[in-house]
């Protein structure tokens, strides 16, 4: 059965155990009496009155806490109960092949769960484990309520087990270790959030099958400036790990050799994530990397992780934000996006420097505040924010400046060109007031703006009014700066307004401007307007 419909038919068995159970009449506890082995529905083992554990109508608390010599308790029927407490060092529960639902609380410490057929357990409420817990053998662990992972030394021994965290809210605390065992899962589900605010390991002992933690939610270190270490079991990462803090290594895991092409993985505050062995030289992925010193590390080679880059895939996104600067050692392709500081969020600029060619293939380059130092080849795509581009730039793709509106600057010219084959670069330019950078976008080209083609007319110059605003007539907006220009907009879109005026584009000694004048049609009836009056008299 694969494990979809193993879940499914979990979660069926455990309404139809809520339904049996029915209504709680009367809350008891039950304790097992002493460290003698026994089966669970034998009621004579119990504190309890007889009718325990039929779920006569009557809730119940479990505790398995005896201790002197090593027993076992036998699951031999499905049972649902509320709390579940073992703290003995001396017991053992064995599920055999039968369920455990556990409605509200689930406790253990120093004692083992024991799965010698296709036994489960399902925890509604929160799951704690601490001082040498142990699952062996059980089929399916899976906590849906929060996750509580706590204390020094061995805090859970996982062994031919598949845990799966479905909690919203875990917290894994202290220095302790996790040991994953004999081919173990921990799967930690995409509406999960496990919170590291400790310096603990998830460990393999090299024997039997290598085991797994599959991230589809959120890790988050975010306290503990020490190193979290998952060492030797495979960590595949789909969902987001984010380190705030400290260091999070991993020595096992699982990226497409040079490319890193699954997950979301969030370095900020000078932080560190540890990728033992991984050089990555293309991004399939997101990563952001969130103030100064913030890496993805590869301490195999004693370098960052990301030396090598040259590639961002087209389902890559790189973000280098709040004073995060990066540097390519070589050429930089573009088919994801990228994103260069974060200065309309309230962060700090950065930049990107090129060593070699940085070629836009696809997808978006944003500039919030953002330098990038080298030329660019816009050869698709989209370019927009705020920010500079230091080197000479050719763009044949979509330009678009600000956050509704903003600046784009080019230090070293900028030449606008079509292909001729279908591709056209389209200036997206918003109106929103007279105010240039504040109220309307603006281009600053210092140097030559030149329009390539074989008529010197190139391009798309289109016209988009924001925020309600309606030129009036006689108003004029400088909407490109250049010291010379060769060359126009083949096209432009968005010149008619309302009231009947229009946009007039003006290629000037210093820029383009656009002036607001009667359209043709509103001017031809005035003059007639006039006529008619002059022949009246």
């Amino acid at each position: 059965m694969s494990k979809q419909l193993r879940i499914g038919a979990r979660k069926l068995c455990a309404v139809g155990l809520a339904a049996i159970a029915g209504q709680a009449s009367a809350q008891v506890s039950a304790t097992w009496n002493s460290a003698l082995s026994g089966d669970w529905t034998d009621a004579t083992s119990w504190s309890s009155d007889p009718d325990f554990p039929n779920n006569n109508g009557v809730t119940y608390d479990v505790f398995i806490t005896p201790t002197g010599a090593p027993y076992t308790v036998t699951l031999d029927a499905a049972i649902t109960i509320d709390d579940f407490n073992m703290t003995s060092a001396d017991a053992t529960l064995d599920l055999t092949s039968n369920i455990l639902i556990a409605e509200f609380d689930w406790n253990q410490s120093d004692a083992r769960v024991l799965g010698t057929g296709t036994g489960e357990v399902t925890v509604r409420g929160t799951t704690s484990f601490s001082s040498g817990a142990e699952l062996e053998g059980v089929d399916h662990f899976t906590m849906d309520g929060g996750l509580l992972l706590s204390g020094a030394g061995i805090v859970l021994d996982i062994c031919d087990t598949c845990v799966d965290n479905n909690s919203v809210a875990g917290l894994w605390t202290g220095d302790g270790t996790i040991r994953m065992l004999e081919g173990s899962e921990f799967n930690n589900s995409a509406a999960s959030t496990l919170t590291i605010t400790g310096s603990g390991a998830f460990a393999w002992d090299d024997l039997g099958a290598t085991p797994s933690f599959n991230n589809l939610g959120t890790i988050e270190k975010n306290t503990d400036a020490g190193v979290t270490l998952f060492d030797g079991l495979e960590f595949d990462n789909q969902g987001t790990l984010r380190v705030e803090t400290g260091t999070f290594r991993a020595d096992n895991a699982l990226v497409g050799g040079s490319t890193l092409d699954r997950g979301t993985w969030e370095v900020s505050g000078g932080s560190t994530i540890d990728l033992v062995g991984v050089n990555i030289t293309n991004i399939d992925a997101r990563v952001e990397l969130d103030g100064p010193g913030s890496d993805i590390f590869n301490s195999g080679a004693g370098t960052s992780a990301l030396a090598g880059l040259d590639t961002v895939g087209p389902a890559g996104s790189f973000e280098i934000v709040n004073g995060r600067d990066f540097t390519t050692v070589g050429g930089l392709t573009e088919m994801g996006d990228i994103r260069v500081g974060s200065v309309s969020g309230g962060g700090l600029p950065s930049t990107l420097g090129v060593g070699g060619t940085f070629g836009q293939m696809s997808g978006t380059l944003t500039l919030d505040g953002g330098t990038i130092v080298s030329g660019l080849n816009l050869l698709n795509g989209a370019l927009g924010g705020n920010g500079s581009v230091l080197g000479p730039t050719t763009a044949l793709g979509n330009v678009s400046p600000g956050f509704s509106p903003g600046q784009l600057q080019f230090v070293d010219g900028l030449q606008v060109q079509d292909d001729n084959q279908g591709l056209d670069t389209i200036f997206i330019m918003e109106i929103g007031g007279l105010l240039p950078v504040v109220e309307h976008d603006l281009i600053t080209v210092n140097g030559t703006l030149q329009f390539v083609d074989g008529d010197n007319q190139a391009g798309t110059l289109e016209i988009l009014l924001i925020n309600s605003f309606v030129p009036s007539f006689g108003d004029e907006f400088q909407i490109f700066q250049y010291q010379k220009v060769f060359g126009q907009f083949q096209e432009h879109i968005g010149l008619d307004l309302p009231g009947g005026l229009q946009f007039v584009p003006e290629y000037r000694n210093d820029g383009l401007y656009l002036r607001v004048v009667p359209a043709p049609a509103t001017s031809f009836a005035l003059l007639g307007l006039l006529g008619f009056a002059r022949r009246r008299r």
